[in-house]
Formats: C-alpha cells, sequence, structure tokens
C-alpha cells in the first residue's frame, strides 16, 4: 500500500502539480488551487486535535497529538511554498503526523505572504511567533523548502532551538531565475520559472551578509542539532 501511496504522489506532482506550477502564471490563483487541492489530497489523522490561537499577533494552528509523550518541547512548524503559496491548512496533515511521531504539540504560524507582504515579512512573523512560544518553555523548529529557510534565519539571528528537522530546505535567498547552470530536469515538483516568479515576489535585492537573506553564514558550533 505504502508503495502504491508513493508511486501515485510522484504521478501527481509531476504530471499535475508541476505543469501547473509551470503554466499558472499568478502567484494568488496558484495559492487558492493549493488550498483547494491540499483538501482534497490530504486526510485528518485521527486523535489530533487543534484549535487557533495568537503568538503575539501571528495567528497560529496548534496541534496537540493523543499522547504527548515529550514535555519539554514545543514544535515550530513553518510551512514551505515559495514564500508566496501554501498555510498551516495545507501542512496540517503533515504535522499532525509529526505531533504523533514526536509526541508533541506542534505549532504552525500563518506568516504573511508575497507578493502582498514582501521581504522581510514572512521573517518578521516567524521571528515574533518563535519569541512568543519560547517564552513557554524550549521550542524545537522545523520546515519544508521555504519553510526550512525561514528556520535556517532563526537560528542564523541566535535564537536558541533545541534542534531542526527540515525537509528539502532552501537557504540563501538568490535569484535562482539567474542561475542558468541549474538543471531542474529531474526535479520532481518545481519548475524553473515558477522558482523564479517566487523569487521575484519577494522584491529584495540580495544581501549575502544578512542573516535573513543568508542564514549559511551563521557559525555551525552554534546551532543546534540538525536533522536534514
Amino acid at each position: 500500500m505504502t508503495d502504491f501511496a508513493d508511486k501515485l504522489f510522484n504521478f501527481y506532482t509531476k504530471y499535475l502539480q508541476k505543469p501547473t506550477m509551470r503554466f499558472m502564471p499568478s502567484q494568488k490563483m496558484l495559492r487558492h488551487a493549493f488550498q483547494m487541492t491540499a483538501q482534497l489530497n490530504y486526510r485528518k489523522l485521527k486523535g489530533c486535535k487543534s484549535d487557533w490561537m495568537d503568538l503575539n499577533g501571528v495567528k497560529t494552528l496548534r496541534i496537540v497529538p493523543p499522547s504527548v509523550t515529550r514535555r519539554d518541547a514545543n514544535l515550530l512548524y513553518i510551512h514551505g511554498g515559495g514564500f508566496t503559496i501554501g498555510s498551516p491548512t495545507t501542512h496540517r496533515w503533515m504535522a499532525a503526523r509529526l505531533a504523533q511521531i514526536a509526541g508533541v504539540p506542534v505549532f504552525l504560524p500563518k506568516y504573511r505572504l508575497a507578493p502582498e507582504h514582501p521581504f522581510p515579512a514572512a521573517h518578521e512573523d516567524i521571528e515574533t511567533a518563535f519569541d512568543a512560544l519560547a517564552q513557554v518553555g524550549p521550542v524545537a523548529i522545523g520546515g519544508d523548502s521555504a519553510g526550512g529557510q525561514l528556520s535556517l534565519s532563526l537560528m542564523a539571528t541566535g535564537r536558541m532551538a533545541t534542534c531542526a528537522v527540515l525537509l528539502s530546505p532552501l537557504a540563501r535567498l538568490r535569484s535562482l531565475g539567474s542561475d542558468r547552470d541549474l538543471d531542474f530536469s529531474r526535479e520532481r515538483l518545481l519548475p524553473h520559472n515558477w522558482v523564479q516568479r517566487a523569487s521575484d515576489a519577494l522584491q529584495m535585492d540580495f544581501d549575502a551578509t544578512d542573516p535573513h537573506q543568508n542564514p549559511l553564514i551563521a557559525d555551525p558550533a552554534t546551532l543546534p542539532p540538525i536533522l536534514i
């Protein structure tokens, strides 16, 4: 059953999602389409409870597993989507799985998206949410794609997480569209032109000395354990 599900998912991403991302020019339209398909494709895990809360002004979805086995940390999970699409609800099934496996509550902040809110709006919201959660106790962080970049930038700005788990994380916020030598032929989901649109939506000039844009400048010795 797992092999079949993997094959079905791979078919869906390669032959449906990727062409849609390539030919739908509007990030706003793509955002709505992603929201609808996520509701159809992901199923709710039994036993998990969820509610909305406020973390210093950042609306956040909290998911609590049926059994909390670790009470020494909360997990702040940051959804991906190229800083332009995605939301806590598109990633709630993934977050619920993480909550069950780790035995901890998971918090998904609803950060502001580009192009309506260009750089550094998303980074500001994530820092606000992390700081609020850190007042309660230790915080582990996680994220996928752009959420991975936001996770790295949290650590690069000196915020102390207990650990981090990153799924296909973006690192440096440079314009990938200008890098003609990058090969997207084996990329299963992202077309090259969509990456360029997402980069343009941030409306920023890349500064390699800014930890928000280039968290790789952080001293590795200061970072917590990271699983990539």
